[in-house]
Order: structure tokens, then sequence, then C-alpha cells
């Protein structure tokens, strides 16, 4: 359950800025219950020129994998798990809780948009997934809420340009630190960068479009101490509409174009026989075609 409130002033107000507040209380059935809060505000200078941010807290829950995560194998009863290596969850594991601000300029200058926004936040109760632990001398892993803090900062920029009445483009451009205060690792599934690139063509003449994007993602850290990501994914689109009055409309979106191979998570399998274990890749999506049909009435 949650019950929540928000209150926010009206241009009319204060002269090109507005204002807004929101509380929130959280009280989920399987975690300990929260309250989080925000504060933001927007402040034209001029119709191009803007400053907006927003500071507050925010909550993440544990989810059913960290809380009830079950590959404990013990068939004789004996309490120590049979096939040496297991992994479990913790239903006692609390929500992550953060303190976190955000800042940003944007404007339009003729064709071109743009916003850069710049982050900070701070984590306790973090949830770290599959730390070492130890049943009757057996070596496996859980999930903890970790006692450390972490950092998470970095920025953002993001771009658009109206070439003409046909194309446009938008672009961005993310770099993330994202680290334990002990170690300084960077946690894992956060890339260090991102970059992504989009066009769009959609034609004043006749009824169709076009759309032709990358996603390039950086280095990041999977489970067990792997390494992933440095991987670029290509995604191409179209759309006709059909008849006189452009009731049909066919899409078609050929995804991952040059097969890139890459994964998407690493995780650990056992082996049944001799319990030893082994890394594994979740792959992204390979190369595929999607066509659909819409029909407007």
């Amino acid at each position: 359950n949650a019950a929540f409130a928000q209150i926010r002033t009206t241009p009319e107000l204060f002269d090109n800025t507005t204002l807004a507040f929101g509380v929130r209380e959280n009280d989920p059935s399987n975690a300990d219950s929260v309250t989080v809060w925000n504060v933001s505000g927007k402040h034209e200078f001029t119709p191009n020129f803007f400053m907006q941010g927003n500071i507050g807290t925010s909550f993440r829950l544990p989810d059913a994998e960290a809380l009830f995560l079950n590959e404990y194998y013990d068939d004789d009863n004996d309490g120590v798990p049979d096939g040496g290596w297991f992994a479990i969850g913790n239903p006692n594991l609390k929500p992550e809780q953060s303190e976190n601000i955000n800042l940003s300029i944007g404007g339009m200058a003729g064709n071109f948009s743009y916003e850069l926004i710049a982050f900070d936040r701070k984590i306790t109760d973090y949830i770290d997934s599959y730390v070492p632990l130890t049943i009757g001398g057996v070596e496996g892993e859980s999930f903890v809420n970790s006692n450390d803090e972490v950092d998470v900062d970095g920025f953002e920029f993001i771009g658009s340009i109206a070439i003409n009445q046909n194309w446009a483009t938008n672009f961005s451009f993310s770099s993330t630190n994202s680290e334990l205060n002990s170690d300084g690792v960077q946690l894992t599934g956060i890339p260090e960068t991102e970059i992504k690139v989009a066009a769009n063509y959609e034609s004043s003449t006749f009824p169709f479009g076009l759309t032709f994007a990358i996603d390039r993602v950086g280095d990041l850290n999977a489970r067990r101490g792997q390494v992933r990501g440095d991987y670029t994914v290509i995604d191409v689109s179209a759309f006709v509409n059909l008849g006189n009055d452009e009731a049909h409309q066919l899409v078609f979106r050929l995804e991952n174009l040059t097969d890139e191979e890459y994964a998407s998570r690493v995780d650990r399998g056992t082996l049944d026989a001799t319990g030893g274990s082994y890394l594994y890749d979740n792959l992204g999506m390979s190369r595929t075609v999607h066509a659909s049909y819409t029909r407007r009435f």
C-alpha cells in the first residue's frame, strides 16, 4: 500500500518559475516501510533558455530473486548443501534508500535543442548481490544490505537537430560513476558510458517514415566479477500509411542489424553430478525482423 500527495505552483504565481513538492509513504508486505519526498523547480530565463532541478529521496524494493532465490539442495537433511555450491535469497532485506539531486540547463538555438544534466546520489542499504556465504563448510552466495554507502554521480548531454521538415536527429551521451565508498569499483550492471544516436525521416509528401538508431554501451561489471558491455546495437524501422484516409499502417523493424552478440547478463550454473559451477551468458536479442499492421477506425 502507498499514500502520496503533491502540491504544485501555477505559472501565474511566480514569473517564469514553477515549483512542485511531493511526498509518498510506502508500506510493502515483504519489506520495511519507507517515506520519500521530492522538490523540483524550473525557471525560464528566456523562451530559449532554462534551468531546472530537483532534490529529494527515493527507494528501491528488493526483487523476488533477492528475497526468495532458492538454489540450496540438501536432500539428505544434514544441514550441508548437496552439490557443493548454493545461492539463496534473503527475506530480511530492507529497501535501498537514497538522497539525490539533479541540475540541468537547456534551451534552443535555431533548429538545435539541448539539455546538459548533472546528477549526484547517495545510496544507503544498497542491496549487494551474491556476497560470499558459508553453510556447513560449503561456500555459496546470498544477498545483503551493504553497510557501505554508494556514490553515484555523472552527467548526460541530450541534443536534437531539426535539419529540415523531413529530417531530424537526436543524440545523447552519459557518463556515470557508481561506486561503493570502500573499494571504488563500479556497481554491477551500470555502464560507465553510453552513447545513443538516432536519425528520423518523415516525408512531407508521402505517408512514409524511417528511423535509424545506434546504441553504444561501454564497459560494465557483471556478476561474479565478470566485465561485459563494450558493444554497439543498430536498429532500423520504417512505416507507411495506406488508403485515402491513411487508416492502414504497416510497420517494419529490423533489430540488431549487424547481429551483434552481446551478454545482457552473466549468471552461474551448477553441475548436478560434480557440484562444480560455471558461468553462462544471457545473450541480447539477435538480428530479428518485426512486422505489424494497424487498422484505424
